[in-house]
């Protein structure tokens, strides 16, 4: 991210970098509300950007989400050039929600969701943040693995209808391409053996510190897992493989492509074959 200073007043350097969110305010922030969501400043904090020299920054931010808001309401809201990827990363915008989701954060887009304009750049989602109500963690909302939405309290976030993720979400090409990346994730960074890796590493990290930290703040881990450190990670690994099998079946099977190595000769076969036996749909110029 590039930094801002007040002799950034017109275009490219005004464009960018800011940092902004959707959480609650900091003391003495009010925000601004533009495309049906109230946004917070992180950097420039508020109480720059409002000084007189910044002004035509206040602008330019102002300006962005207020045309952001028209073209992601808009009629021609799919359209690529027109539409609210005029305005938005589309694939950090994906990785974003999905990261959230996965891990259940009942919190997530709704509170400590991070945002920058990079210079020159579109909106762009991230860096993730605040993770504490997650992963089956002791909050309770998060408990379910086999659910969208929480059943509990006060629900948390409603991911998929959530202002600006519903109107994407309406977008068949943008919800298509939001399976694909979770399908394609799925085979690896997603997969339970790298999952389980992952939280085994970051355990292993933490093993000797958790001693220390139970001692100060005398935090116990839960009966239900034996009141053990490692309870709790087991229980993370069997809360999330649950929780990737869970999304994986709500989406139908990517088709399956057979074709044995090398080169296809002119006139060869190729079979498509769809595992949950649905209709298959392909283009041949590339589209």
């Amino acid at each position: 991210m590039k930094k801002l200073f007040p002799e950034h007043d017109r275009e490219p350097d005004v464009s960018g970098g800011y940092v902004l969110k959707v959480d609650r305010a900091d003391p003495g922030d009010s925000g601004f509300s533009q495309g049906g969501q109230t946004m917070r400043y992180v950097y420039p904090k508020e109480e720059d950007i409002e000084r007189p020299e910044r002004n035509s920054q206040e602008q330019f931010v102002s300006d962005y989400f207020r045309a952001m808001g028209r073209a992601l309401n808009g009629s021609d809201f799919k359209d690529p050039n027109e539409g609210y990827a005029k305005y938005i990363d589309v694939d950090a915008a994906i990785d974003h929600h999905l990261l959230n989701v996965l891990a259940f954060n009942v919190d997530g887009l709704r509170l400590s969701g991070y945002m920058h304009l990079p210079r020159g750049g579109k909106l762009t989602f991230g860096p993730i943040w605040d993770f504490d109500r997650a992963l089956g963690s002791t909050d309770g909302r998060d408990s379910n693995p086999n659910t969208w939405r929480s059943r509990s309290g006060d629900r948390g976030t409603d991911f998929f209808n959530y202002p600006w993720w519903n109107r994407m979400f309406r977008d068949i090409d943008f919800f298509q391409k939001y399976i694909d990346r979770f399908q394609s994730l799925r085979v690896e960074e997603l997969s339970d053996v790298h999952l389980n890796g992952l939280v085994d590493a970051m355990a292993d990290e933490l093993r000797e510190a958790q001693k220390r930290n139970l001692d100060r703040w005398n935090q116990r881990p839960r009966s239900q897992f034996g009141r053990t450190y490692q309870g709790e990670i087991n229980h993370m690994k069997d809360w999330l493989g649950e929780r990737v099998e869970f999304m994986e079946s709500q989406f139908v099977a990517p088709p399956r492509f057979e074709l044995s190595s090398g080169q296809l000769d002119p006139g060869g076969l190729v079979s498509l074959s769809s595992l949950g036996g649905g209709e298959i749909y392909y283009t041949v110029d590339g589209s």
